[in-house]
């Protein structure tokens, strides 16, 4: 008999949600073999998501989209879009099976800030991701005729954007 592997042996490639069985088979020099009873499990994870890092804002006629990207290593199930009206409480606009979502209630009288969150296929919350807030383009025309532009700083990047 050879020596078995190292005991307990750590499965890492499995999916939330699937089963799995396993038997151990022990061969021996003269030819036979021993073979245990299988046992099954369901995978699980409990590992917190990473947060949502970068969204990016487009601003469109009467509503803005939302893009955003995670991390490979978590499976999404379900997003969470949460809004934000002139610096009130965030509340939960919409849920989401896809990366994306398009706010056909923004306008550009109110300020209007978004951030998500996200349960994986193990059903595992993530944090809340950074907060995402249109840019706000303001044009004044100056006793001149020339107009001054001012806009505001984009938020919803981990490193900002330039």
């Amino acid at each position: 008999m050879t020596a078995p592997p190292a005991s307990p042996y750590t499965d890492t490639g499995l999916t939330c949600g699937v089963e799995y069985c396993y038997e151990l088979t022990s061969n021996y020099a003269n030819g036979s073999s021993s073979v245990s009873l299988t046992k099954c499990g369901i995978g699980f994870s409990t590992d917190t998501p990473t947060a949502i890092q970068n969204i990016t804002t487009r601003v469109g006629d009467n509503s803005v989209i939302l893009e955003w990207q995670n991390d490979p290593d978590f499976i999404p199930a379900e997003f969470a879009v949460e809004r934000s009206v002139a610096g009130g409480n965030y509340s939960v606009l919409s849920t989401t099976g896809q990366s994306a979502f398009a706010d056909d209630q923004y306008n550009s009288e109110n300020i209007f800030c978004y951030r998500i969150r996200y349960t994986d296929v193990c059903d595992n919350a993530s944090p809340v991701s950074l907060e995402a807030c249109p840019l706000r383009l303001n044009g004044n025309l100056l006793n001149d005729n020339s107009i001054s532009l001012t806009w505001t700083a984009y938020e919803g990047w981990t490193r900002g954007a330039s």
